[in-house]
């Protein structure tokens, strides 16, 4: 097969070998896909034209998402198959609501006048750094679901890591804090409430509202296009979450934070160097900080539920049977996508409680994602890393 791009692009180079790792990351973890990939590259002011050359031999599955990249408007590439991620089965589903929303137009309702995502900065070489996760995760038996963030709890939840790694005595991989609690024994017979009660009947029970107790899910990258209220993607773009709703989150900065861990005195010294690289953080980007979630089976069957906006139970039709068993659904949004109906009104919510989900887990892997250039994210981390260094020494002596 070949494929010409003309793509508009300041890193070139980057875009072609995550491309690339794309197709390298399915032979690395699925040795029946036997492929041959050339890259040529030229180079024409600021537009890039490459092409892709490869073969595939015994391929179990179809990425379609990066063929879809190369000409959103084309529809050329969209035919059905056994997908490699549940994003390529919803693309091979909704292409057109998704060109149409997310590459064409730039009014979106309530929320006013948007650019598209091909004017973000960087956005090619996010997406498919974020495919290429979601198709490695799968790859192992996984399943992946998405979550959008405004930006700036990004570096409240690194801070909280490096405080919560420092008085724990631990290290912590592949994992992000989602809320901010004090580290103590959860109330088990509190958290067994709410979990049973989110379990057996979703948000709403008796007129109890219980929200901020639950983590919206995207399965595909391009969830919920037709309703943006409840779409991962649109939610990134716009640096915008339902954190809001929450209603304690105007409280949280640094020294709130600290004060989690009983540490306000070391705040104080911290306190100015603290401001400033955090100010530094909230210019890197407009956007917000896309989560990809990699949960095990049983992590899902005991913690995710099937909804619907705004978080209420919902059964999808699943080869013409009311269901609402996320595995399979997720299976068949991969392997049979024409077996599902209205696949764009789904969305999961993960209960959130104290003693399962709130904490790090080998079940729940979590890994973020932004659309900041290579050299400036890696600059910012650096100097950032330092003064968490020095924070950590501080506490742990």
């Amino acid at each position: 097969m070949f494929f010409l791009f003309e793509i508009d692009d300041p890193e070139p180079k980057n875009t072609v070998l995550r491309l690339a790792k794309i197709f390298n990351s399915a032979i690395i973890k699925n040795k029946k896909i036997n492929t041959f990939l050339y890259v040529g590259v030229i180079m024409v002011s600021r537009v890039t034209i490459f092409s892709l050359l490869f073969f595939s031999i015994k391929a179990d599955f179809i990425q379609l998402f990066p063929l879809w990249l190369k000409n959103p408007s084309s529809n050329s590439c969209i035919k059905k198959a056994i997908y490699a991620t549940p994003t390529d089965g919803h693309l091979y589903l909704n292409y057109q609501s998704i060109t149409q929303q997310f590459w064409t137009k730039k009014a979106y309702f309530f929320y006013g006048s948007i650019t598209t995502l091909i004017d973000i900065p960087n956005i090619l070489n996010f997406l498919v750094d974020v495919y290429q996760k979601e198709v490695e995760e799968n790859l192992k038996g996984r399943y992946t679901f998405f979550h959008a963030q405004k930006w700036q709890w990004e570096w409240y939840a690194e801070l909280y890591k490096i405080l919560y790694e420092a008085t724990q005595k631990t290290t912590i991989k592949n994992y992000q804090f989602i809320r901010f609690n004090r580290v103590k024994p959860p109330k088990l017979e509190k958290e067994e409430e709410i979990y049973t009660t989110l379990r057996t009947y979703g948000r709403i029970y008796n007129g109890t509202n219980i929200r901020r107790r639950l983590l919206f899910l995207n399965g595909p990258i391009f969830g919920n296009t037709t309703q943006l209220g409840s779409c991962t993607i649109d939610f990134w773009r716009r640096n915008d979450d339902a954190s809001n709703l929450r209603h304690n989150t105007y409280k949280i900065n640094n020294e709130y934070i600290f004060n989690k861990f009983n540490l306000g005195q070391l705040y104080k010294k911290y306190e100015k160097k603290l401001s400033q690289i955090q100010h530094e953080h909230t210019l890197l980007s407009n956007q917000g900080n896309l989560l990809l979630f990699s949960l095990s089976k049983n992590y899902i069957n005991e913690n995710v539920y099937m909804a619907q906006c705004p978080g209420l139970k919902h059964m999808a039709l699943i080869n013409g049977q009311l269901n609402d068993d996320v595995i399979l659904f997720l299976e068949t949004l991969k392997n049979n996508p024409d077996q599902l109906n209205n696949t764009d009104l789904v969305e999961f919510c993960l209960i959130l409680t104290k003693h399962k989900t709130l904490k790090p887990s080998e079940d729940c892997k979590i890994f973020a994602f932004n659309n900041i250039s290579d050299d400036s994210w890696n600059k910012f981390t650096e100097k950032r890393n330092r003064l968490f260094s020095k924070i950590k020494k501080d506490i742990t002596g």
